[in-house]
């Protein structure tokens, strides 16, 4: 098929669409995002900066520097961890990742909704790491409707300081294209696609929107 020459362009702009929005770098970008679009742009700058770098460290770099031990060892075929079977060790090591951040987040004392966003990342690790087991579940998916999810709690729960339906309608259309990339490369079924996504969103919004949903049965 043609869809499948290396000289294709829609071949390689899905790659490069890939790269940009892999999972190891949503939880970066959304750091940034709870940095500078809520009231938490009154923290000092370095503070912010230091807080997003400590989350790339932990989220992005580490896990990248595994993958790459697991990849020359023959642990894994690729950095997109393609064989479904040889999925469950990454995730492992992504979730205690999550974890970490997790804690680092509580020890700076940051707000419930922005550890409880790390905490989503835990769950859907989880999640993703047992259906895994027998699907080929979308972790591309799974990163982009952690960001969507991110949104919607920044919405519902009036923790952005600008009007963030535009920036919801941007990353819904972002979904679509990432999951059209993935699909694009083979790597996965849209089924696969929008499980991963739909999963992610609901996880991340519910999780973050958890005191204001407890709050309503009080």
């Amino acid at each position: 098929m043609t869809i499948r020459r290396k000289n294709n362009p829609f071949v390689r702009a899905a790659r490069v669409v890939s790269v940009v929005f892999s999972p190891l770098m949503i939880p970066t970008y959304c750091t940034i995002m709870a940095m500078w679009l809520t009231p938490l742009n009154a923290v000092p700058e370095n503070t912010r900066f230091v807080a997003s770098a400590v989350v790339m460290a932990l989220t992005c770099l580490f896990p990248l520097m595994i993958l790459f031990s697991m990849m020359r060892l023959g642990r894994i075929k690729d950095l997109d961890v393609s064989d479904r079977r040889q999925r469950f060790r990454p995730m492992l090591y992504i979730f205690v990742c999550y974890v970490l951040v997790t804690i680092y987040m509580w020890n700076i004392s940051a707000p419930l909704w922005l550890v409880l966003y790390y905490v989503s990342g835990c769950v859907t690790a989880v999640l993703m790491m047992l259906i895994s087991l027998r699907w080929k579940i979308s972790g591309h998916g799974a990163g982009m409707g952690n960001m969507a999810g991110m949104i919607i709690a920044f919405i519902e729960g009036g923790y952005g300081e600008y009007d963030m339906l535009p920036w919801l309608c941007t990353v819904i259309v972002l979904c679509g294209v990432v999951g059209t990339a993935r699909v694009i490369l083979h790597r996965h079924t849209l089924a696969q696609t929008y499980a991963g996504t739909i999963l992610s969103a609901v996880i991340t919004s519910v999780m973050m929107l958890l005191p204001e949903i407890l709050n309503v049965f009080k």
